[in-house]
């Protein structure tokens, strides 16, 4: 049996000692993270997927079963699953993938909490890690930006394609709205939003109850005009109130659409939700640079300087900050900065002012370094 496997692009401080049961020693699954990080960012994908036990993982979400036939149809699935899945890839060559702390959740399973941040905006992964064997594994990874466990969305998959082998006696009505659901991601495909909204009624109401469904209409509302977005939000935020996968998908829609305090509302559920990011200080000071108070602007664009030193944005942020504040000798220490840390010559970086920031050309300072 052949099955198609598609890829998914998928979150406190302990004492230095082994904690005992399972083996567990922070140092060592600490050290795990940065090596994480540095091996993806290598663009690197073995260290990963040697260290994510496919089986573990697994078994997370295929059914139990003594029956005959869905033991044969697991074994098919697992066996093409196992060969197919590939996290690494998955991550590779997205963006900057940063590693943020290892923590301790209430039933004592510890966990490595990521950041990933690319020109479609900042995401979370949060892993769970066992003691397997004699070793430390991952065996799932909770993605903010879908809101739920990678399993959990496997899950899925997999009784939907136990549904297709007629192994549950379906209903009319349920094949009815299964073709609905089929209709309606068709629509989306085509970027036919109208219709993919207006055919959302039709998909079943246990379906259209679930956080996936909820964020995929949230997807679609974005694209409508009218109350539309304002009805679905609020409608998931009736089900799952503050939760962080619908502020993640809203913060760069509501900074383009000048929405300002709704965006800030936005990073402030994120930052909850990782237990504080220093990181999303850069949404911070965009936000007060275009509502005119570039006094916290500045603060904000210092801040991820202070935390994250190789993060150009933030230099580039706080360079326009500067010039529009007038502190034009601060301003000329950022261009040296950019020399002398990132490489950049200075023909490159007065091309760039002349282009962003002619009027700054005027100054006596940026004469003088000129």
């Amino acid at each position: 049996m052949s099955l198609e496997m598609k890829k998914i692009i998928l979150f406190f401080s302990f004492p230095l000692w082994c904690f005992g049961q399972g083996g567990y020693n922070f140092t060592k699954i600490d050290s795990i993270g940065i090596a994480i990080e540095k091996t993806i960012n290598a663009e690197d994908k073995t260290f990963i997927n040697q260290l994510f036990d496919v089986e573990a993982f697994v078994d997370r979400f295929v059914m139990s079963s003594s029956n005959e036939w869905v033991l044969e149809y697991n074994s098919a699935f697992i066996k093409a699953f196992t060969s197919a899945f590939d996290l690494g890839e998955t991550l590779i060559n997205q963006g900057e993938y940063s590693y943020m702390r290892l923590y301790m959740d209430a039933d004592h399973k510890f966990h490595l909490l990521f950041r990933l941040f690319s020109d479609v905006g900042v995401n979370y992964h949060d892993y769970l890690v066992h003691y397997i064997d004699g070793t430390y594994k991952l065996v799932d990874v909770y993605v903010f930006y879908t809101g739920r466990n990678l399993s959990d969305t496997y899950r899925e998959r997999y009784m939907e394609n136990l549904a297709q082998q007629d192994f549950f006696t379906l209903t009319k009505e349920a094949k009815k709205a299964n073709k609905a659901y089929e209709k309606y991601l068709r629509f989306i495909e085509k970027e036919q939003y109208k219709k993919a909204y207006l055919s959302s009624f039709k998909v079943s109401p246990k379906r259209q109850k679930t956080k996936a469904f909820k964020l995929l209409q949230v997807n679609v509302a974005k694209q409508l005009e009218g109350t539309v977005l304002t009805e679905v939000l609020a409608d998931f935020e009736a089900s799952f109130p503050n939760d962080p996968s619908l502020a993640l998908r809203m913060i760069d829609y509501y900074f383009e659409n000048k929405q300002y305090d709704a965006c800030l509302a936005c990073v402030e559920v994120v930052d909850k939700a990782v237990n504080g990011d220093y990181f999303l200080d850069i949404y911070r000071g965009n936000i007060c640079e275009v509502k005119g108070d570039l006094a916290k602007a500045k603060g904000y664009f210092q801040s991820v300087i202070d935390n994250f030193p190789n993060f150009l944005e933030a230099y580039d942020s706080l360079f326009g900050v500067y010039v529009k504040l007038k502190n034009n000798e601060e301003a000329i220490q950022i261009l040296n900065i950019m020399m002398t840390h990132f490489g950049y010559t200075k023909s490159q970086l007065i091309a760039y002012i002349l282009d962003q920031y002619p009027n700054f050309t005027q100054t006596t300072a940026y004469q003088a370094w000129q």
